[in-house]
């Protein structure tokens, strides 16, 4: 599918959402679309105006990498040097995310992808193991897990445990946006993480 920026959606990458539309190009998204309303829309399109010779976004929790896609789209078509990061627990999201990159143009070095979970420090924490990516996007990690609570979940095959990337170390020298969608983990990330966001991201 392809969507009113132009940005090429795999269909396999939301089965239940999308296995219908291939080859379908969408209108504008007003007031919504089955991905977000325009207000979003809106505010990660002003990132991208405001941005000067380059475009760097980071996008936590960023399952197919839809928000670098179409940021990353916008930038480029304004002239703008993208470079896209990503941060997933999901290792199959993962590989949708940089499928996606590539689908949409983007060079291997405009495009850093962690396998982990976004926090405010480093660490590790479980994070659920789906069958089939693309049927689960409201994943949740487990931090602080007891040593029993690891232990049985590693034994079990239900988590895979993964490193906690620490938001000062995806930043960088600086963003122009940031979006964060980590299933209810937002608020501590935020509150731990003041200073880096008021200094390093626009």
């Amino acid at each position: 599918m392809t969507n009113f920026l132009g940005v090429v959606i795999h269909s396999g990458f939301l089965p239940g959402i999308l296995g219908d539309r291939a080859g379908q190009v969408e209108d504008i998204p007003i007031p919504a679309n089955w991905h977000a309303d325009i207000a979003e829309w809106g505010a990660a399109l002003r990132a991208v105006e405001l941005a000067r010779e380059s475009f760097t976004m980071a996008e936590l929790g960023c399952g197919w990498g839809c928000w670098m896609s179409n940021t990353g789209v916008v930038a480029r078509r304004l002239g703008l040097k993208p470079h896209l990061i990503g941060v997933e627990g999901d290792e199959g999201h993962i590989a949708f995310a940089r499928e996606a990159c590539a689908s949409n143009g983007f060079a291997e070095d405009e495009v850093t992808l962690f396998h982990g979970i976004a926090a405010a420090t480093a660490g590790t924490a479980l994070f659920p193991r789906q069958k089939t990516s693309g049927m689960e996007w409201g994943l949740e990690p487990i931090f602080n897990a007891t040593g029993e609570e690891r232990g049985r979940a590693l034994r079990e095959g239900s988590h895979d445990e993964l490193p906690m990337i620490p938001l000062d170390e995806v930043i960088g020298d600086r963003l122009d946006l940031l979006h964060v969608d980590i299933q209810g983990g937002e608020a501590d990330l935020v509150d731990g993480c003041i200073d880096t966001l008021s200094r390093r991201v626009a």
